[in-house]
């Protein structure tokens, strides 16, 4: 979380398992960041986690 926060990263895209990941470090995100999640489907309360971290939630999972 701190490579990423110290990164002034504007935007990520994961798999759900590694935003979990992430949010288990403790990770607070900030207000203007844009979480993608892909690669499976996204649990709901995942989905509220990251609401409440990044500015915007994009669910990338389905088919193209």
């Amino acid at each position: 979380g701190d490579l990423l926060t110290h990164s002034r990263a504007t935007v990520m895209q994961a798999t759900p398992g590694m935003w979990r990941l992430l949010l288990d470090t403790r990770w607070k995100g900030r207000a203007g960041f844009k979480a993608l999640v892909g690669g499976e489907s996204l649990p709901r309360d995942l989905a509220h986690e990251l609401q409440t971290a990044a500015g915007e939630v994009w669910n990338m999972y389905g088919p193209t």
